[in-house]
């Protein structure tokens, strides 16, 4: 599908080159597949320091996080993998325009080991495809690329009262396309404590992300509502908004949470 989740699985659309791949790039801008934009970034990465960091973001899609933290958090060297062919080469396309080719590279993403040596980086992120960390070998393969003191850091929703058996939930995801619904939150922190991380911390955003929801499904309602359909046509605008309505209720409801996680490596 054309939402934005970088877990999507369904038809891009009859988008061209230099046209927004997603409905969520129209409104936080190219190479953003990101729900909640610059500020879920932000808040994830809260207090670390990246000006001296080789950074990994698993499930990077089209790039717009990666540019953000050497832009914006002046990260030394971002890595963003992604098992999506296109958005990586429309990612490396942006970073070469942006002159940030020596500090940004982007790598596809398979099942089994990273392409980095033992204690490597300083920090890996996810805020798109986290269902991945929750799955033991990728946990443990995070721990063994990362240095001592380095950081995880993962932003991803998680299951709330009623999980995923909730009908309101179920559809958000049937409707996104995403191969990673929710998990319970204890299934990331078993995990990262089997990986070996330690020091794990939680902040809930789902106040902060219900808010911010709200106003990216007003914008699909009124001020993109006629660009969208021109570029992705009336299903996508309409499923768009459906998916948006029912995460809002499920948000509201406490079907599921937005969680932001990070732990550290002895």
């Amino acid at each position: 599908m054309t939402f934005g989740s970088d877990d999507d699985d369904g038809d891009e659309g009859q988008v061209g080159p230099g046209k927004p791949r997603t409905v969520l790039e129209l409104i936080w801008g190219e190479g953003w597949s990101l729900p909640g934009g610059p500020e879920r970034v932000d808040r994830l990465i809260a207090g670390l320091d990246l000006s001296q960091a080789q950074v990994l973001d698993i499930g990077c899609g089209s790039g717009g996080a990666d540019i953000y933290l050497v832009q914006k958090h002046h990260a030394a060297h971002v890595t963003g993998m992604d098992q999506d062919g296109e958005r990586l080469a429309a990612a490396r396309r942006k970073a070469a325009d942006l002159g940030l080719v020596d500090r940004l590279s982007f790598a596809e993403l398979t099942a089994g080991v990273l392409p980095f040596g033992d204690a490597q980086l300083g920090v890996v992120c996810s805020m798109n495809s986290s269902g991945r960390l929750a799955e033991d070998n990728l946990a443990r393969e995070s721990h063994r690329v990362l240095r001592s003191g380095g950081t995880v850091a993962v932003s991803t929703f998680v299951a709330g009262d009623g999980g995923t058996s909730s009908p309101a939930l179920r559809r958000y995801f049937e409707l996104a396309g995403s191969a990673f619904p929710p998990l319970p939150a204890d299934q990331y922190r078993d995990a990262l404590r089997n990986a070996g991380f330690s020091q794990i911390l939680e902040t809930d955003q789902t106040a902060w992300y219900a808010g911010v929801a709200r106003n990216e499904l007003a914008s699909f309602q009124g001020a993109i509502r006629n660009e969208m359909v021109e570029l992705f046509g009336q299903a996508v605008a309409e499923d768009a908004t459906a998916a948006w309505s029912t995460l809002i209720a499920a948000l509201d409801r406490g079907e599921c949470r937005l969680l932001d996680m990070r732990a550290r490596k002895p």
